[in-house]
C-alpha cells in the first residue's frame, strides 16, 4: 500500500482534506484494493471505542508516520538518492495526529495476550513503537505519555481503577496526573519508580546495561523490587539514578533536563560521548541503520547537538568531526555506511 493513501484517509476522515488531494484520493479509490482497504478503516473507525479492532488503527498511523523522502544529490556517486527528511515528519504527525488522539482518547490500544516480561495479568493494553517512530498518548485518568522509538508501554485493563502500574521495555516521558490514592508505578525489569504526581523519565532498553531514572517535577521513590527495603532511593528534581542491571547497584546523580528528555522533539545533546553510543540513538530514533567499517571508531569521543537537524546534516556533522566518510544505501530501509578512507 502506498504510504500516502494513509495520509490522505487520515486527512479525510478529520475533514482536513482539500480539493486537491480528495481528487488525488478518489484516483486511489479506484482500485479495489485500495477501495477495500478504506472500507475496511471507516467501518472500524466509525465503531464505537469498544468494537474497534485495534489493527486497523495501528495500520493507519504506522503507516502515516513513515518516512517521508527527499531526494539529495549525492556528489560523491553521481546518483540521485532518497533520504529521510526529519524536518517533514511533521507534516505527517499532523496529518495522522487527530486520529490518534481521537482513537486514544476512547481507549482504543492493542490488547495483549499471554505475553511474558511484564506481569501475570491475563490480558494487557500495549502501546508499541518501531525504531523511527515516537507516540503520545493521554491515559483514562489523565497521565500523559510520550514513548520513545523501540519501546513498549503495558498495563492491566483496571488501569486507573484498581492500580496506576505500567509495565515499560525501553523509555518513555511521564507527567503524571496526581492521584494520592492510586500512586503512580513504573515498573521496568528489577526497578519500579512509585510517583502521587509528578514528570520523570525513565529509559530501561533490553540492549544496555543501565535502567535510567530521571525527575523534572516531584518526588519519586525508586527501588529494586527484588530488595524493595534495602535498595531504594528518593529522587528530586534534576537528579538521575543509574541501575546497573549486572551489578544490581544503584548511583545517583544530577542530569541537565533537555540532555535526558530532548528526544522527544528530536533534540539530541551528546557530550564527550563514544561515537557508538551516538549512533546506536540516532539509529533507534530515526530508524536508519548506522554501520562503522572501522570498529576503533565506536569509541572515538565527540560533544555535538541536533536541535531537529535534517539527515543530510547529521551526517555532514558527524562527517565532519570523525574525519570519516559516508556512503547511504536503500530508500525505504535507509543503511548509512561510515567508513575511513585514509
Amino acid at each position: 500500500m502506498d504510504e500516502k493513501f494513509y495520509i490522505l484517509a487520515a486527512k479525510l476522515l478529520t475533514n482536513e482534506i482539500s480539493a486537491e488531494e480528495k481528487s488525488e484520493f478518489d484516483k486511489f479509490l479506484g482500485e479495489d484494493k485500495y477501495k477495500n482497504e478504506f472500507q475496511l478503516i471507516k467501518q472500524q473507525y466509525d465503531l464505537s471505542g469498544k468494537e474497534r479492532d485495534e489493527s486497523l488503527f495501528n495500520r493507519l498511523c504506522c503507516q502515516s508516520i513513515l518516512n517521508e523522502k527527499i531526494e539529495t544529490d549525492d556528489e560523491q556517486f553521481g546518483t540521485a538518492r532518497k533520504v529521510s527528511n526529519f524536518r517533514k515528519r511533521k507534516y505527517i504527525w499532523a496529518a495522522a495526529s487527530v486520529i490518534f488522539i481521537m482513537l486514544i482518547a476512547t481507549g482504543i490500544l492493542t490488547k495483549i495476550t499471554n505475553q511474558t516480561n511484564f506481569s501475570d495479568f491475563d490480558e494487557m493494553i500495549s502501546s508499541k513503537t518501531i525504531a523511527g517512530q515516537k507516540i503520545k498518548l493521554r491515559l483514562n485518568e489523565g497521565t500523559n505519555v510520550v514513548i520513545n522509538a523501540a519501546s513498549e508501554l503495558k498495563y492491566s485493563k483496571d488501569f486507573g481503577i484498581k492500580n496506576r502500574i505500567v509495565y515499560l521495555s525501553g523509555e518513555a516521558y511521564f507527567e503524571v496526573k496526581s492521584n494520592k490514592k492510586l500512586p503512580f508505578i513504573v515498573r521496568t525489569g528489577d526497578i519500579q519508580t512509585k510517583v502521587l504526581g509528578t514528570v520523570f523519565n525513565v529509559k530501561s532498553f533490553p540492549d544496555e546495561n543501565n535502567i535510567e531514572v530521571s525527575l523534572l517535577e516531584g518526588k519519586v521513590e525508586v527501588s529494586d523490587e527484588n530488595f524493595p527495603l534495602s535498595k531504594k532511593v528518593v529522587l528530586y528534581p534534576d537528579e538521575i539514578v543509574y541501575f546497573d542491571k549486572k551489578e544490581k547497584t544503584m548511583e545517583l546523580g544530577k542530569f541537565t533536563p533537555l540532555t535526558t528528555t530532548g528526544w522527544k522533539d528530536n533534540n539530541f545533546i551528546f557530550k564527550n560521548e563514544k561515537l557508538g553510543n551516538i549512533l546506536k540513538v540516532l539509529g533507534r530514533n530515526f530508524g536508519i541503520k548506522f554501520t562503522l567499517t572501522d570498529h576503533s571508531f565506536s569509541e572515538y569521543k565527540i560533544t555535538t547537538n541536533f536541535n531537529k537537524d535534517s539527515f543530510r546534516t547529521i551526517l555532514k556533522v558527524i562527517s565532519n568531526l570523525t574525519g570519516l566518510d559516508y556512503k547511504v544505501y536503500g530508500e525505504k530501509n535507509i543503511e548509512v555506511i561510515f567508513y575511513n578512507n585514509k
